[in-house]
Parts: C-alpha cells; structure tokens; sequence
C-alpha cells in the first residue's frame, strides 16, 4: 500500500489491523522519489477511531515488544539538566559572592603595609605595628598580629 501525503495530509487513511507482538507493520517513508527513506516497524493498538503516525509505537524488530520512545527519553533528559542548572545557579551565585569577597579581602591585605612610629616618649625606639593581619610575601600564609617596640 502506497499512501501519498499532500501538505502533510494522506490521501487515504489506512484500515489496519491491530498488532498483538506477534508481528508488526512496516512503515517506510521516503521522499523525492525514494531517494531519502527511513523505515519503522510499528504497533497499532485496538482503536475505533484515527492514530497520529506519531502516536503509534515503535516496536523492536527482535522482540516485536515496543522499544522506548528516544524522543521523549531525550526530552526527559533535556528537562532534568535544564532543572538541575536552574537548582544549581543558586549555588553559583553564593558561591560567586564568597570569591568576591575573598578577592575584596586580599586586595584589602595587600594594601595595608608595615607602619614605623617614633615612640613620643623615647625618640630613640620605634613602634612598629602591624595590619590585624597580612600575607607572607609568597601569599601562602597569613601572619597574625604582632607589634614590637625596639
């Protein structure tokens, strides 16, 4: 049976029987003169009425059991990831503002610098001071208050 289609619709609709896994229907549609075809093997379930080529399930031609439908798998898919990157910007973002924060703290450390005051009571001794904290010249280490009198 050739059906042919004008603008996507057939110009029959065929009768056919329904399919029990004991067998299936061999669909192939080709197009500029058989050139390009793809072949299924479908199911046709009990029905009164008219299936959507679409709706009729693709069947395993080992098993003649229906196969999962790709599209919809894929589908699947494609929403769990885009859910699992919406759940994760939060994530994101929180985790952004900490290494911005961090940066704002270095930039702050690197700034702050080693201070030398002569003491008011003894001009001969000098007070150094340190930042509350700073990092080591190699970045590697912080270093904890100190202040010295000499």
């Amino acid at each position: 049976m050739s059906i042919v289609l004008r603008d996507g619709v057939p110009d029959t609709v065929p009768d056919l029987e329904p399919t029990d896994g004991s067998f299936g229907w061999s669909v192939k549609v080709s197009i500029l003169s058989g050139r390009y075809s793809r072949e299924w093997l479908k199911g046709v379930p009990t029905s009164t009425g008219v299936v959507a080529f679409g709706d009729l399930p693709n069947l395993a031609r080992a098993t003649l059991q229906p196969t999962e439908d790709v599209v919809a798998a894929w589908t699947t898919v494609r929403e769990e990831t885009f859910q699992a990157r919406d759940d994760t910007q939060g994530l994101r973002d929180e985790t952004q503002t900490l290494r911005d924060e961090a940066w704002e703290a270095v930039a702050e450390v690197e700034s702050r610098t080693l201070t030398a005051t002569p003491d008011p009571d003894d001009p001969t001794v000098l007070i150094l001071t340190f930042p509350s904290f700073m990092l080591d010249p190699d970045g590697s280490s912080i270093l904890l208050p100190l202040e010295a009198t000499t």
